[in-house]
């Protein structure tokens, strides 16, 4: 994983396995998807000093998984950092009711509690 729950308030973090769809680290583990930046004590945010040393590298347009790269961005509405998670939840939506009603035409909506 990559990221640190007690950074500043900022719960996010990225398993290996988001951090393959933009970044190729099939052999160049170990490895820092973003070298170069500290926390307030000074510490790099690279996990360790070999990750710190090897920037992962970017998928380039001629790789396969050069789609999954461009979905990344897509998902995340814009420029990076931002706040807008909007393009997740719409595709998130969509993929949860496709995942829940396959098959099921006679569905009734949630309860506000169990004991509905």
């Amino acid at each position: 994983t990559t990221g640190r729950p007690t950074d500043r308030g900022n719960t996010r973090m990225m398993l290996n396995t988001d951090i393959c769809l933009v970044h190729n680290i099939d052999g160049n583990l170990p490895c820092c998807t973003n070298p170069g930046r500290f926390y307030s004590n000074g510490q790099d945010r690279c996990l360790d000093d070999e990750a710190t040393a090897r920037r992962c590298p970017i998928y380039n347009q001629m790789n396969p998984r050069s789609e999954a790269r461009t979905v990344v961005g897509q998902m995340l509405g814009g420029a990076y950092p931002n706040d807008n998670n909007e393009p997740f939840y719409n595709a998130f939506t969509d993929a949860w009711r496709k995942a829940t009603t396959v098959g099921n035409d006679n569905l009734s909506p949630l309860g506000e509690n169990c004991e509905q």
